[in-house]
């Protein structure tokens, strides 16, 4: 991803539109965040397709924006393509480990799908990096309080 972004720049520069680098980014990024919103529009309406549309517009223009695949992630889970948004969330996992919010949401995805280990080693990846995250911790407690009632 880097090197195509490099590649990108070094040919602009090659061939003189350097100037234009920093100007294409920052229209990106206001495209970007006017797509974020009418996509956050779209979700508080339950009109995930438009969402999802809008969000990967978003992301296209801003690709270092991770939190709008989290939210693409999360709307994909909403319509039931589970595999796809754990796919997503563990890309978003490898590519950025310290990137709390995927873990979270990933471990949410496994506990809905019933793979409780799995969930509980996702929030507890959270807590050895932030052990007093309140949100790990009750998810953490939850799950094991849910894994003793079955008992």
């Amino acid at each position: 991803k880097a090197r195509k972004i490099f590649e990108k720049a070094d040919r602009r520069v090659k061939s003189g539109n350097s100037e234009n680098i920093i100007e294409d980014v920052h229209i990106n990024r206001k495209f970007s965040l006017k797509h974020l919103e009418l996509a956050d529009l779209y979700l508080t309406y339950n009109r995930f397709d438009e969402a999802l549309f809008e969000y990967r517009k978003a992301s296209a223009l801003d690709s270092d924006n991770i939190d709008i695949k989290l939210k693409m992630a999360k709307i994909l889970a909403k319509k039931g393509f589970m595999s796809k948004a754990v796919d997503e969330l563990k890309k978003l996992k490898n590519e950025y480990p310290n990137y709390i919010p995927a873990r979270i949401s990933l471990g949410v995805i496994y506990f809905g799908n019933g793979n409780i280990l799995e969930a509980q080693a996702e929030w507890q990846k959270v807590l050895s990096k932030e052990p007093n995250h309140k949100e790990a911790l009750m998810y953490l407690n939850l799950s094991k309080n849910a894994d003793e009632v079955k008992i």
